[in-house]
């Protein structure tokens, strides 16, 4: 059975769980199939859960009532699927039957120009890293006009090497090794920042040597602000995943982590602030 034809019985079960029943112009309408398709479909999702789906004359499939949702169904499942902006062909639900909506802030994570010399560069060092006997051939460097934001920083034409693009959920990064610095270090460049980008002349030294795109992770003790209470302390702990104290966080979002929760300079109003009033990299 293919993946697709999977698809389409998992569409209905998570449509019949959810909705509370899918039907044969559901299946007709979304994947364009045959109404004997569709009626081979819900019956194969009926073999497939038959604890949990039903079928009632011609009006549908249906979920029993007593019955437990099955994991490809679950809550966890639709929201992981939601996340991944899943469409309705996987989650089973138009997006106005889902009512789930993405906030995207800041709203352009986008370069004032060059975006593509920056993807281009990105994916030809990429294949130089694959290969490396390539890399000293290649002209993989480029030069990014950046505006920092430290005091007075004035835009500067960078030469980097491209290693390649990390999204957080909210803002684009470029993740790339300054060939004017020593060691060649990583460095993480906000893509809104970068006014401008071109190919450049320069070769790369030939004691560099390509550093990989890697999530690293640290840990960090947190204290939270002694004036929340026992709830508030808990459902805090679930949202940043504490543990014995403790958070796993991204190095290079720790910066931002710490802006975030622990900036007590924020006027919140009556809202107890900051989170965290205490936080040490262990």
């Amino acid at each position: 059975m293919t993946k697709e034809y999977e698809r389409k019985k998992l569409y209905v079960l998570r449509r019949a769980c959810w909705l509370g029943r899918a039907r044969n112009s559901d299946l007709i309408e979304r994947f364009e199939v045959t109404s004997a398709t569709a009626s081979k479909v819900l019956q194969e999702a009926i073999n497939e859960w038959p604890h949990v789906l039903y079928q009632y004359r011609k009006s549908g499939v249906f979920k029993k009532e007593e019955a437990v949702t099955p994991k490809e169904a679950s809550a966890e499942t639709m929201i992981e699927l939601f996340e991944k902006h899943a469409g309705p062909e996987d989650t089973g639900l138009t997006h106005e039957e889902a009512s789930v909506f993405f906030v995207q802030y800041p709203p352009r994570n986008r370069p004032l120009s060059g975006l593509d010399i920056i993807l281009e560069y990105v994916f030809k060092a990429r294949q130089a890293y694959i290969n490396p006997k390539d890399m000293r051939g290649q002209h993989i460097v480029i030069e990014i006009l950046y505006v920092g934001l430290k005091k007075n920083d004035l835009p500067r034409w960078r030469k980097v090497v491209c290693n390649g693009l990390q999204h957080n959920g909210q803002v684009w990064r470029l993740l790339a090794q300054d060939i004017n610095s020593p060691g060649y270090i990583q460095k993480h460049y906000v893509m809104s920042r970068i006014m401008d980008a071109r190919p450049s002349p320069t070769s790369v030294p030939k004691d560099f040597e390509f550093k990989d795109v890697k999530a690293e992770k640290t840990k960090v003790e947190v204290i939270f602000n002694e004036e929340l209470n026992n709830e508030q302390r808990q459902v805090l702990s679930n949202e940043l995943g504490v543990k014995d104290g403790r958070i796993t966080v991204p190095k290079n979002e720790l910066f931002y982590f710490k802006r975030y929760y622990q900036d007590d300079k924020k006027n919140m109003g009556h809202v107890v602030w900051p989170l965290i009033t205490y936080s040490k990299e262990v």
